[in-house]
């Protein structure tokens, strides 16, 4: 069901191209240069990025190479073997300007239910700000935009009883550390 702030208008693309990551950024340039200028890209949040907007804890970077974020046709000299996110938002930035893939973003414009159009043979998206129709849509979400929170159970090493051992977690998005309220005031001491 929509959303009340949405509005009544009309937008036509042949193609939109649904989240403004890696994936829906080289999208949009790989059309461009395979001769589609008409392309919209529909983000859900107020900048591009995806998960390297999304995912903000300390010390969030890749644990992969980085020259494996980075697009072919986008050489980028990395300040280490394994950027941190501020790097990889910085470099996603940069190519989208380039490229000018910044100009066909809809920022705050979260897809709310797509249907296929058979005889008009055109898609319909129902979105935050609007109607969209397009010949293609691409989607380019990727699986990590919406943040897991793990089950996290504490675990103290020995006996449940033993009072030696502090009880320490890290969970959530944002990571928070607590102790578990049990657990003496601070390690090594008890």
């Amino acid at each position: 069901m929509a959303d009340a702030s949405m509005d009544n208008h009309r937008h036509e693309a042949e193609v939109v191209v649904i989240g403004a990551g890696l994936s829906g950024v080289a999208a949009v340039i790989a059309l461009r240069r395979a001769g589609f200028d008409d392309v919209v890209v529909l983000e859900k949040s107020g900048r591009l990025g995806g998960t390297w907007r999304d995912n903000t804890y300390p010390g969030c970077g890749c644990d992969v190479p980085s020259v494996l974020y980075e697009y072919s046709f986008a050489p980028q000299s990395w300040s280490r073997g394994f950027a941190d996110r501020s790097e990889i938002l910085d470099y996603l930035d940069t190519t989208a300007a380039t490229y000018g893939v910044d100009k066909a973003i809809r920022y705050d414009t979260e897809v709310l239910s797509s249907r296929w159009q058979p005889g008009a043979h055109r898609w319909n998206l129902q979105t935050t700000s609007g109607t969209y129709a397009a010949r293609v849509v691409i989607v380019a979400t990727g699986p990590w935009h919406r943040p897991r929170h793990p089950d996290i159970r504490v675990h103290t090493p020995g006996d449940a009883s033993d009072r030696t051992y502090p009880r320490h977690v890290l969970c959530g998005g944002d990571v928070h550390g607590f102790r578990h309220e049990s657990a003496p005031p601070a390690f090594g001491r008890g």
